[in-house]
C-alpha cells in the first residue's frame, strides 16, 4: 500500500517539500498501524530521518492527523492501536511548547 504523509512547520522545512509518498510492506491480516506507517517513513529517509520515533514508541511532541480522501482530518492519539487504510493521508507536525 502506498501511503502520502504530508509535512507542516520544521517537517517541511527539514524535508523541503510538502509531501512524500511511502511504499508500506503488506501487513498480515489487515492495514498498518500509524506507528508502523512512521517507522516505514523514517527506514525511507535514510540518513533525513525527523526523529518520529524514540526508542520505537511515537515522539511525545509528533502531532498526527489521518486525512480522509474528502479531505477531513481526525488527530491520532493512539498510533500503536490505529491504522490507515487505503486512500488516507498522514499530517505531521510538532506540538509547540509553551503557552
Amino acid at each position: 500500500m502506498k501511503l502520502r504523509f504530508e509535512f507542516l512547520t520544521l517537517f517541511r522545512q527539514k524535508i523541503g517539500q510538502e509531501s512524500l509518498i511511502v511504499q508500506l510492506a503488506d501487513r498480515p491480516g489487515g492495514s498498518p498501524t500509524v506507528r508502523e506507517a512512521l517507522q516505514a517513513l523514517e527506514d525511507s529517509l535514510g540518513s533525513r530521518q525527523l526523529g518520529l520515533l524514540e526508542g520505537g514508541r511515537v515522539a511525545e511532541n509528533l502531532l498526527i492527523f489521518r486525512k480522509t480522501p474528502a479531505g477531513a482530518l481526525e488527530r491520532i492519539r493512539d498510533p500503536e492501536d490505529q491504522s490507515v487504510e487505503p486512500g488516507q493521508s498522514l499530517v505531521l507536525s510538532i506540538a509547540m511548547d509553551g503557552g
